[in-house]
C-alpha cells in the first residue's frame, strides 16, 4: 500500500463524520447483542457488586465513579471554572430528576449500568455530531436544533425497530432518556468542552420582540430543547405502555406548548403578573383542598382525576405507599416479577389494585376480581392481593386505613367510577 493510500485511509478512519455515522450503528447493534447473548443479567449483577471496607459493604460501581471523579478533578483542577462546575451540577440534577421520575416499577439503582445506557450513548452521539458538523461561524442555535432533531430521530428509529423485535421492548420513555442524553451532550459541548465556543445565557432577548428573534437565540434554543425533553420525560414516564403512545404525543405537545407560553409571557411585566397570579391561585386552591380533605383518604376518583387527602392527581394512575405517601404511577401492565421486586420491597400486608378485570394487569398476575395470596419466596412472606373495580377499591382503601391495616394501593385512572 502506497503512502498516499495510507494517508487517505487514515483520513477516512479519522473522519468525524464517519465517527458520527457509526454511533447509530452502535446504538442499534449493542443492545441487541447484549439481549441475544443474555448479558443483561450479567450487567445488572456487575452493577450490584460490592466491596467490604472496614466491615462496611459499599457498592463498587459508585465507589469507582467517585475515585475517577476525584482523579479527574485533581488532573483538571486549573480548568474547573464556575461555569463548568455549574454545567456539571445541572447535568447531575437532571440525572437525579430522571431517576426519580422514570422506571417506577423497575427497582433500578441510581448507578445501574443498564438503566443509564441511554444517557451516555446519546451524550457521545451528540458530541460526535458537533465534531462532525460544527464549523467556525456556524449558527449555534441551528446546530442545537439540528443535533437534537437528528439524534432524537435516530432514537425513534431504534425504538420503532424494537416494536417488531420479540427480544426487545418498545418504550417511549427510553426515547425521552435518549433526548435527555442529547441535552447533556449539548451542555457538555458548550459549557464543559467549549471547543466550539460557549453560550451566554444572559443573551436571551428582553422585552417585546418578534418570536423569530427568540427562536434564533442559542440560549433560547437550549432552553426550548431542555423544556421539551423534561415534558417528554414526565409524560412518557406516566404512560410508558406502548398502547398509550398517542397520549404521550398529545400530552407532551400540550405540556410543552403551555411551558413555552409561560416562558414567553414571563418576558413581559404584565405576563409575569398573570403567571404569578395564576400560580398563586393554583397553590392556594391546592392548600385549601389539603386542609379540607386531609386524612380523609380517597375522596374523589374518575378517569380524569383522583383526589387523595386533598391532593389532586389529574389523568394519571396513583400509587399509595403503606406509610400513606402518594405519587403518580406509571400506567403500566403489572407483572408478577414487578409485584415481587417492587411491591414486596415495601412490605405491605395488602396490595389493593383498583382496575377493571384484566385491564391493566399482565397475564402473569391473576386479574380476577377478589382476593388471593402471592408468595415472595426470597423472603418467605405472603401478600394479600385484592383486585376490585376502581369505585370499590376506593371504598376498600378508606376502610382498610380506618382499620389501621398495612395497605398499598394502585389506582388506575383509565377505568373510571366516581366515588365521593
Amino acid at each position: 500500500m502506497t503512502s498516499r493510500s495510507l494517508l487517505t485511509l487514515k483520513k477516512i478512519v479519522g473522519s468525524p463524520v464517519l465517527h458520527f455515522a457509526l454511533c447509530p450503528l452502535l446504538c442499534f447493534w449493542l443492545p441487541f447483542f447484549m439481549v441475544t447473548r443474555g448479558m443483561q443479567v450479567a450487567i445488572r449483577g456487575f452493577s450490584g457488586l460490592e466491596c467490604s471496607i472496614l466491615g462496611l459493604s459499599i457498592p463498587s460501581l459508585p465507589l469507582a465513579a467517585v475515585l475517577v471523579g476525584l482523579w479527574a478533578s485533581y488532573y483538571a483542577w486549573g480548568k474547573l471554572t464556575k461555569k463548568r462546575l455549574a454545567a456539571l451540577s445541572v447535568i447531575a440534577a437532571l440525572f437525579i430528576f430522571s431517576w426519580l421520575t422514570t422506571d417506577l416499577y423497575g427497582s433500578l439503582r441510581l448507578y445501574d449500568l443498564q438503566a443509564n445506557w441511554h444517557y451516555w450513548a446519546y451524550v457521545l452521539m451528540t458530541v460526535f455530531f458537533f465534531r462532525a458538523f460544527a464549523r467556525e461561524g456556524a449558527r449555534k442555535d441551528a446546530l442545537i436544533y439540528a443535533a437534537f432533531v437528528i439524534c432524537l430521530a435516530v432514537s425513534l428509529v431504534d425504538e420503532g425497530v424494537q416494536r417488531f423485535a420479540s427480544s426487545r421492548v418498545f418504550d417511549l420513555n427510553d426515547n425521552a432518556k435518549d433526548a435527555l442524553g442529547i441535552v447533556w451532550g449539548i451542555i457538555v459541548v458548550y459549557f464543559v468542552m467549549e471547543r466550539f465556543g460557549t453560550i451566554d445565557l444572559k443573551s436571551i432577548p428582553q422585552g417585546r420582540q418578534p418570536l423569530g428573534v427568540y427562536v434564533r437565540n442559542p440560549a433560547v434554543a437550549l432552553v426550548l430543547v431542555t423544556t421539551f425533553t423534561l415534558c417528554f420525560l414526565v409524560v412518557s414516564a406516566m404512560f410508558s405502555d406502548p398502547e398509550f403512545w398517542y397520549v404521550v404525543v398529545l400530552g407532551t405537545t400540550a405540556l410543552f406548548a403551555a411551558a413555552v407560553a409561560v416562558l414567553y409571557l414571563s418576558r413581559f411585566k404584565t405576563g409575569r403578573r398573570i403567571c404569578v397570579a395564576t400560580a398563586l391561585l393554583l397553590i392556594a386552591g391546592q392548600l385549601v383542598s389539603i386542609g379540607v380533605h386531609r386524612g380523609k383518604g380517597i375522596t374523589f376518583h374518575d378517569s380524569w382525576l383522583t383526589v387523595y387527602n386533598g391532593v389532586a392527581f389529574p389523568m394519571v394512575d396513583v400509587l399509595i405507599f403503606p406509610n400513606g405517601i402518594a405519587r403518580p404511577a406509571d400506567k403500566h401492565h403489572i407483572t408478577k416479577h414487578e409485584l415481587v421486586s417492587f411491591f414486596m420491597r415495601h412490605e405491605p400486608s395488602i396490595l389493593l389494585i383498583g382496575a377493571e378485570p384484566a385491564s391493566n394487569l399482565d397475564m402473569y398476575l391473576d386479574s380476577r376480581e377478589g382476593s388471593y395470596l402471592v408468595c415472595d419466596e426470597s423472603v418467605q412472606r405472603n401478600v394479600q392481593v385484592v383486585v376490585a373495580p376502581p369505585k370499590e377499591a376506593c371504598e376498600l382503601f378508606n376502610r382498610y386505613k380506618k382499620e389501621d391495616k398495612n395497605v398499598m394501593c394502585v389506582l388506575h385512572a383509565t377505568c373510571g367510577g366516581m366515588f365521593m
